[in-house]
């Protein structure tokens, strides 16, 4: 059995079902967790990890939740009991104990840094999390942006974060021969959804442009942003954006669990100067207040036995 559905794994090693097992073992030893994975029964959820803090713990539960739920039917307690909740945190620590001191090519990595990825089949029920490699963008990439570009695919059920490997692949070889960073995904009516792994905005005139929740996966971060517009003073509309529109963008952004809020510098042919636009710039500014905030609010719980 292949150990394909875990290439993304930092460590040789991860948690399944309480157990520390080789990833390379797993497939032998549960094919019906890979057979789940396959067939599009698994959810999954990537949880960034700073200074030791699960960063925006609470909202990941609550999505792991809900995408299980509408995958399974049950919820997360009805398939593993009581101290699910428990048991996640429990695992979130010890997997981001197990980093390596610096796989990731980004300025954020490191002790205390990394991301895990946690994967959920109902039938069979397992839990298995592992520390997944991730790109953090450099401080230059940061400022000057990153391109992306196009493609055509809906999906089925967007506000399930559901793993679909027939997808990833797809989106990953297209990545790489278009040489982007990201691929912005285009509904059979022309309108961009938002992106394969990242949530998208668009600034328009005074305004920033970004689907409404219907036809995204409601990302933990994209909130995150959309307080962050608040606090900054900026507009912003939930539409969705057709291709053809494109054009009259000034800038345009990503947002995720590694990249935060990422400035795009092209989509296809399209220059975007959005790392250096004053709009952009304030709206990274305060997300990465809120972030600081939730991370010394969460460190100063622990240290006053919150």
């Amino acid at each position: 059995m292949s150990d394909m559905p875990f290439r993304d794994a930092a460590t040789e090693e991860a948690i399944l079902d309480g157990t520390l097992l080789a990833v390379s073992g797993i497939g032998d030893l549960h094919p019906g967790l890979i057979r789940a994975m396959q067939e599009g029964e698994a959810t999954y959820d990537v949880v960034r990890i700073i200074r030791g803090v699960p960063v925006f713990w609470e909202d990941h539960l609550m999505r792991m939740d809900e995408s299980v739920k509408k995958t399974a039917n049950r919820d997360l307690q009805q398939i593993f009991g009581k101290e699910i909740y428990s048991r996640l945190r429990g695992m979130a620590t010890q997997v981001a104990g197990m980093q390596p001191g610096a796989w990731n090519p980004g300025g954020d990595a490191g002790a205390g840094h990394c991301n895990v990825k946690f994967i959920i089949t109902a039938d069979p029920a397992h839990l298995m999390a592992y520390v997944s490699q991730s790109y953090y963008p450099s401080v230059q990439e940061a400022e000057e942006g990153l391109p992306v570009d196009l493609f055509l695919h809906d999906r089925s059920i967007p506000s399930v974060k559901k793993l679909d490997l027939v997808y990833k692949q797809a989106v990953q070889e297209r990545m790489q021969q278009l040489q982007v960073f990201e691929l912005l995904l285009v509904n059979r009516d022309g309108y961009i959804t938002e992106g394969s792994r990242s949530n998208v905005f668009f600034l328009l005139e005074d305004r920033i442009i970004t689907s409404p929740l219907y036809a995204v996966l409601p990302g933990i971060t994209r909130r995150y942003v959309l307080e962050a517009c608040r606090n900054a003073g900026v507009k912003v509309e939930e539409k969705l954006l057709h291709r053809q529109g494109l054009g009259r963008a000034e800038a345009a952004f990503l947002s995720g669990t590694s990249i935060k809020v990422q400035p795009i510098s092209r989509i296809g042919e399209i220059i975007l100067p959005s790392g250096q636009h004053p709009v952009v710039r304030r709206i990274r500014q305060e997300y990465d207040r809120l972030l600081q905030n939730y991370i010394e609010a969460w460190e100063q719980a622990g240290s006053t036995g919150g």
